[in-house]
């Protein structure tokens, strides 16, 4: 999803993961990471927009909660994770 981000054209893509491996592994692929207050920083960093799209491939209540807090109003979530089927 990374990579794809970028071959897309995405600007800047955040990476929010709290396995410490595989946020490095994404930061090393240039994504900007996000450690802590996924939301908050997120909207922060776009100066209260929100990001144009968000992926969430872990799809828990909170990852889900805090992706369309995170996404611009009328930006696109996908959801790519399954959880608890």
């Amino acid at each position: 999803a990374l990579r794809s981000a970028f071959t897309q054209g995405a600007a800047t893509v955040f990476a929010v993961d709290r396995v410490e491996g595989r946020l490095q592994r994404a930061v090393d692929w240039g994504a900007t990471p996000v450690r802590s207050a996924t939301v908050e920083s997120i909207l922060a960093a776009t100066g209260g927009r929100g990001a144009d799209a968000v992926i969430d491939a872990v799809a828990t209540d909170a990852s889900l909660t805090d992706a369309l807090y995170a996404v611009r109003p009328g930006g696109t979530v996908s959801v790519v994770g399954v959880h608890n089927l």
